[in-house]
């Protein structure tokens, strides 16, 4: 189950790569919608990536899920926190490299001025930086309150995100002007970071209080 977990996100970042070096128009050829018809775009979009961001939590219902990725007993919920946290490391670090080769590509921007080229990679790297960011502390915090069964999240959770930005980027790139191309992907990553963190929150408050992860 652990090797699946990594391998479906890694099989969508290289499929979306391989469907960007084959595409032969550009993301200008798609005409911009009206600001009413973008509302409406990010109003439900938003809506799905939020339904599908927070699929961890259903998985965890699922025995043979937990047991699966669960972390092992020598290993508590933070280190197991930790150790997942290289997939959303791995994806800021993807974007990271893929500004440094637009820069590298741009006549303009590899003499170090500014550069049209570089705008949206920089935007989505900033995005994505931040979305990483909340995500391991959001997670880190939550997962002092785990059980070992319920460690499991942590990893379903993990993968969701790269899916989640693989989704948010593809959309980015192909309509910049558009935002409900990439509302489903950022609704996907950030409303369940804040889910996370209002129930470490919460539990920061009453220790007593439930989480939406199923522990047996």
């Amino acid at each position: 189950m652990k090797w699946l977990v990594v391998a479906v996100p890694a099989g969508l970042a290289a499929a979306l790569v391989l469907k960007n070096m084959l595409r032969k128009d550009t993301p200008s050829d798609t005409p911009t919608p009206s600001h009413e018809e973008q509302q409406k775009q990010v109003r439900l979009r938003a809506a799905l990536g939020l339904c599908a961001g927070l699929a961890p939590y259903a998985l965890t219902y699922c025995a043979g899920v937990r047991e699966s990725l669960a972390a092992p007993a020598d290993v508590s919920p933070l280190e197991w926190t930790l150790r997942w946290s290289a997939l959303p490391l791995a994806t800021m670090a993807s974007q990271v490299m893929n500004v440094g080769n637009t820069r590298f590509a741009s006549p303009n921007a590899i003499t170090g001025k500014n550069s049209e080229d570089v705008e949206l990679p920089k935007r989505i790297l900033q995005n994505t930086l931040e979305q990483t960011v909340l995500w391991i502390g959001a997670n880190a915090a939550l997962s002092t309150y785990l059980s070992p069964t319920q460690s499991a999240f942590i990893p379903l959770n993990a993968a969701t995100f790269v899916i989640a930005r693989l989704i948010f980027i593809h959309g980015y790139t192909q309509q910049p002007n558009n935002a409900g191309g990439r509302a489903p992907g950022f609704a996907m990553t950030f409303l369940p970071n804040i889910v996370v963190i209002a129930q470490a929150v919460l539990k920061l408050v009453n220790q007593d209080a439930p989480l939406l992860i199923a522990s047996a």
